[in-house]
């Protein structure tokens, strides 16, 4: 009996223990299948491939795929803020460069019209200038028997248009102003793309030519960012001088009046008997506009010497700020972009190392209880 227990013991034991066997056996055996069949898979998927075939993946190749793209958008996610930053950093130097980069061009688009004038000028012959003088001079007769007005007939405007536009685009001649450093073209007109870029005779008034009863009147815009045209008008004081050029004549011209009118007062710009008048005219207050300011001068002899310069040459302020300002924001720029890469680099392992820290303290509060 007790040989027979032990046998039946031991039979018992084997048997208990031939499921576990046996088990472990599928597992091993399902293993080594999944193994073989995942290899032969791929196996068979490179031959495919290989032979030019359309193969659909497989799902460890999907699940690789989906984390290339996870972290595509990642990358692209990272990108954004530095994008943004420079988009802000280009649009802010734009703003701050454009009012000294648009007067620069400007005032080299106003010089080239100047030169341009002056060499069709050169070109003229005597007879010539006689014969526009004699006509401006006819016009300027008629405007002083009548009086100023602002609204010619088309007929007239088109006269007006005529005389003294040697170069036929309408440009009479230009005016320097020295204390200003100032040197604006004169053109037919006061619409607004002349005002936009140079002084505008106002059409009813005498034609610049000098002589007597006559009272010529040239506007300009102020405060434009592209141009400077006017806009430093205010800082003449009575006794400044200008020139006027057209043609073969140079008109010099001495501030004696400076008024501050409403846009409808017009008396100041009416004609003189025997005296010879020139009137800038501009908007007024600088931003604000609702009045005008009248600078006028009397005709006196031109001397070259009175342009000529005693002081050294003056820097213009907005170039002048714009030279200091843009390396300075440039450098800003420069150390925000690289702090903000920093942040970002370092931001992972502080996160990693504060979930490891949190894991820490969970496993610690297991543990003791």
């Amino acid at each position: 009996m007790a040989l027979r227990a032990h046998k039946a013991g031991v039979g018992v034991s084997e048997d208990t223990s031939a499921p576990v066997r046996a088990h472990s056996g599928k597992h091993a055996l399902g293993a080594g299948s999944q193994a073989g069949a995942g290899s032969r898979a791929a196996d068979v998927r490179a031959g495919l491939h290989a032979a030019g075939a359309d193969v659909p993946a497989g799902p460890y190749t999907r699940a690789a795929g989906a984390a290339q793209q996870v972290g595509t958008r990642t990358r692209i996610r990272k990108k954004i803020p530095d994008a943004l930053l420079v988009c802000v950093f280009l649009l802010g130097l734009a703003v701050l460069c454009y009012p000294a980069v648009s007067n620069y061009y400007n005032a080299l688009i106003q010089s080239r019209a100047i030169s341009s004038y002056d060499s069709a000028v050169a070109h003229m012959k005597p007879e010539d200038f006689d014969a526009l003088w004699e006509a401006v001079d006819q016009y300027n007769a008629e405007i002083a028997s009548r009086g100023i007005y602002f609204k010619l007939s088309q007929e007239e405007q088109l006269r007006y248009e005529q005389l003294l536009n040697v170069t036929g685009t309408g440009m009479m001649g230009y005016i320097t102003i020295p204390k200003l450093r100032v040197e604006l073209p004169i053109y037919h007109g006061v619409s607004d793309g002349v005002l936009q870029i140079a002084s505008g005779h106002i059409p009813g008034t005498s034609l610049p030519a000098g002589g007597e009863s006559t009272h010529v009147a040239l506007s300009g815009h102020r405060g434009l960012p592209s141009s400077k045209l006017f806009t430093d008008l205010d800082q003449l004081t009575e006794g400044d001088s200008f020139a006027v050029h057209v043609l073969d004549r140079t008109l010099s011209y001495q501030v004696d009046q400076i008024r501050t009118v409403e846009p409808q007062e017009v008396q100041d710009l009416e004609i003189t008997p025997g005296q010879d008048y020139v009137t800038l005219v501009t908007c007024t207050p600088y931003a604000i506009n609702t009045h005008r300011l009248l600078v006028r001068g009397h005709r006196v002899p031109y001397l070259d010497a009175d342009y000529v310069q005693s002081d050294a040459v003056r820097i213009d302020p907005v170039l002048v700020a714009t030279a200091v300002t843009v390396p300075i924001f440039i450098a800003v720029f420069a150390y925000v972009m690289v702090r903000s890469r920093r942040q970002r680099r370092w931001m992972p392992v502080e996160m990693s190392a504060r979930g490891d820290e949190r894991e820490a303290v969970e496993l610690k509060g297991k543990s003791e209880r």
